[in-house]
């Protein structure tokens, strides 16, 4: 007999996956050269190598690529990446084969509530930590759902460091502002969907508040600490001129390190870390 996850239809892509589906081939050619991203990418992995042990097996939500998985694989932890577009998954697993790790999945993080249960299904154990970088969750409605799903994932105690976009950026409505697009300056402060683009498509992102997330993930997660990721480093409104100035670069990622968690909420990015608390999860 088959299980119930090989017989059940796969669901329709939604508009945020269609669009990173579309970019996948060209996505890190895109993104990986700019420097405003690989110094953000630097300070989350560095709050990553601190909360999961070597051994860890961890959880990786809209995963993309494989960047963060690979480097994390290849420090001694063992990583599920999961992403809901299925070409970023191809090119993921491609960069994890020699690993030797589980295979990434493709799994969207709205989905996440049937995921847990059909590896519940399967008897298979909880995971030791989970993570989702870089804005993935900004593309999720359904906050609750979510943070059900990855209750019924995780083992008590376990942290689950979950970077979205801050709600007020002032690099981003510096950048905008002096090109004169007074509407992108201000998107982040909208309460609500608001209208994103990528690769020609069309979507919709969520802004996510400190309090929603927290509200949201109650009682299976309390909020330990958040980093500001991107506070004086600028946003990728800022490219491609910043990457122009790699010494002013490592300067300003050198003053976030010293200022990302008092200035929090400026970032670019915000990293919260939840821990998983010993309240049942929902079946």
């Amino acid at each position: 007999m088959q299980p119930a996850s090989a017989l059940r239809e796969p669901a329709p892509l939604s508009p945020a996956i269609q669009a990173f589906d579309a970019v996948a081939a060209r996505f890190d050619t895109r993104f990986g050269a700019w420097r405003s991203v690989a110094a953000q990418r630097r300070e989350v992995r560095a709050l990553l190598d601190r909360a999961f042990p070597r051994g860890a097996r961890v959880l990786e939500i809209g995963g993309g690529t494989g960047e963060d998985a690979r480097w994390l694989a290849a420090r001694g932890r063992e990583v599920l990446l999961t992403d809901g577009a299925p070409s970023m998954v191809r090119i993921a697993r491609e960069k994890l084969r020699s690993q030797h790790g589980p295979e990434p999945r493709v799994v969207s993080a709205e989905r996440l509530d049937e995921f847990a249960a059909e590896r519940a299904a399967e008897g298979a154990p909880p995971f030791d930590g989970a993570f989702s970088n870089f804005a993935a969750l900004n593309c999720v409605d359904a906050m609750d759902t979510f943070g059900a799903g990855l209750a019924r994932l995780l083992r008590p105690g376990a942290p689950a460091l979950l970077v979205v976009f801050g709600t007020v950026c002032p690099g981003e409505m510096v950048m905008q502002l002096v090109r004169g697009d007074g509407r992108s300056a201000m998107r982040r402060l909208a309460r609500g969907p608001v209208r994103a683009r990528l690769g020609g498509r069309d979507f919709t992102v969520r802004y996510h508040t400190a309090a929603e997330l927290r509200r949201a993930l109650s009682p299976w997660f309390r909020l330990r600490r958040r980093v500001g990721i991107g506070v004086f480093v600028p946003p990728s409104a800022a490219e491609p001129w910043i990457s122009e100035h790699p010494a002013l670069v490592r300067v300003l990622e050198t003053i976030d390190r010293v200022a990302a968690h008092a200035l929090a909420p400026l970032g670019d990015h915000v990293l919260y870390w939840f821990e998983r608390t010993t309240a049942d999860a929902p079946q």
